[in-house]
């Protein structure tokens, strides 16, 4: 019995269908591959390169260049399906003239992307083209936009391999090449190598991608924050966590947990890995950065996604329960002024980026200043309630720029969420606000405009600074 002719179209449509739904998959990776093959078979004429050559394809990493354009890496799943996709477009384009020389040169690079040292990944670079024997190596670096609107690939070479003796050949500088990213599909297919199903591989990924871009040892890692606040969550903890142990196992870096800058936000270890994340669709989209806080530029950075079923799975708050409160209440402190050359600051026993206590654990705060001046610090708590921890504390000339630890320890303690330790320093003393005492706490009655007043009367020549950090209080999380 023949098949029906309804359901033979109907099949046909499907295949049809099936084969224009894997195309629009491979688009983005087919066009920008061929471009460059086109582009670097150019040069090799140009150059009057011989046909009898071997090349030897190598996955082309993030860049790190600095611009005004933040950039985000796809990841080396995404490297690994480039490098394929390069080496089948140079061997059609030659019609098998050049070959391509592949060997997997290890399933995910990672003697290649996660050696100890820049030394030690030279010396993995010299043995790899020893062993290899290719006439040349190709390479470079490709990005996209954090907009996900354009895909460039750059500083691309055609390295001689001075072990296979071949003097006719030298380095050739291979032209860049885009790739607008005008569609949704396209974008989804890239989001596709930057998507992870739980927080173990959200931390690997991230910790993966900070050893393929650069190589340092030591790092101090903040909490990731929700948003565009400063607030931690049970998610960035665990996150951290898991983090913490991923670049140690697999980056070999030495991590620090307590993240602390100190005056004009200079940090004692420079790489300061911290970053956000926030909901986009169904998704978590997690943003890391590693900058280096003596020049305050970001010389890393690693995008991922997790889905947001997950965290719902498992019950886990991403945000703390008065987000609302806490984005007013930095709202009002972010449009405060404050004297150019007067600083101050001031940090936790855990560090003043990224602050997170648990239930019955112990807070000290530590201040400095780089003048004398009088000093007000007061604490914000998660319900709203304004409390003074420190008020009209003289700082005399001899200890400016010396590190001042209040002798009040405190204990984290209900109620939880996103709390603001605010710092004040003024060169004339602060007004007297209206308080009083109420289990073990300086109570602030005036509303947080007035706590916040400068000085007491109009005087002249009065310098001013200001600094506050979050921190974020939960119970007890087991792990």
């Amino acid at each position: 019995m023949s098949m029906p002719y309804i359901l033979r179209l109907f099949l046909i449509l499907l295949m049809i269908s099936y084969h224009d739904f894997i195309a629009a998959q491979n688009t983005v990776i087919d066009d920008v591959a061929d471009k460059l093959a086109v582009a670097t078979l150019k040069e090799m004429v140009s150059n009057d390169v011989p046909s009898d050559i071997r090349i030897l394809v190598l996955p082309f990493r993030t860049s790190n260049d600095r611009s005004d354009t933040i950039v985000a890496p796809l990841g080396m799943a995404f490297a690994r399906a480039f490098e394929h996709e390069l080496q089948k477009e140079l061997k059609n384009k030659t019609r098998g003239k050049v070959i391509i020389q592949s060997d997997k040169v290890d399933y995910e690079m990672r003697e290649y992307f996660l050696p100890g040292s820049v030394q030690q990944e030279n010396e993995f670079y010299q043995n790899l083209l020893r062993e290899k024997t290719p006439d040349y190596a190709i390479s470079g670096t490709i990005n996209i936009d954090m907009d996900y609107t354009m895909l460039t690939v750059n500083n691309v070479h055609l390295l001689y391999n001075r072990y296979c003796n071949r003097p006719d050949l030298t380095d050739l500088a291979i032209p860049s090449v885009q790739r607008n990213i005008k569609t949704d599909a396209d974008r989804l297919k890239l989001l596709k190598y930057q998507t992870v199903s739980d927080i173990d591989q959200a931390a690997e990924f991230i910790a993966r991608q900070i050893r393929f871009q650069c190589n340092i040892v030591y790092i101090q890692l903040s909490n990731l924050t929700y948003g565009r606040t400063y607030a931690t969550s049970e998610f960035s903890e665990r996150l951290s966590e898991n983090l913490t142990s991923k670049l140690t196992r697999l980056g070999g870096y030495q991590v620090s947990r307590s993240a602390t800058r100190g005056l004009g936000g200079k940090d004692r270890t420079p790489y300061l890995l911290s970053g956000n994340y926030i909901e986009e669709g169904d998704k978590l989209k997690i943003n890391v950065q590693l900058i280096n806080t003596q020049t305050n530029y970001s010389t890393t950075c690693v995008v991922c996604y997790l889905p947001m079923d997950y965290l719902s799975a498992f019950g886990m708050e991403y945000k703390p329960p008065n987000i609302e409160q806490d984005t007013e209440i930095q709202k009002i402190i972010d449009t405060r002024d404050e004297s150019n050359d007067f600083e101050i600051n001031l940090w936790t026993n855990k560090g003043n980026e990224g602050v997170t206590f648990f239930e019955g654990e112990i807070l000290k705060i530590t201040v400095i200043s780089n003048m004398s001046c009088y000093l007000r610090l007061v604490d914000v708590l998660a319900d709203g309630t304004m409390t003074l921890m420190l008020d009209n504390e003289y700082l005399e000339q001899s200890r400016a720029n010396a590190e001042y630890t209040l002798p009040d320890k405190f204990t984290c303690s209900a109620p939880f969420g996103a709390e603001k330790l605010i710092l004040m320093a003024s060169t004339s003393p602060f007004a007297e606000l209206d308080t009083f005492r109420q289990g073990g706490y300086t109570i602030i009655r005036n509303d947080l405009g007035t706590v916040m007043a400068r000085s007491r009367g109009f005087v002249t020549d009065v310098q001013y600074a200001e600094k506050s950090i979050t921190v974020t209080t939960m119970g007890k999380i087991s792990y």
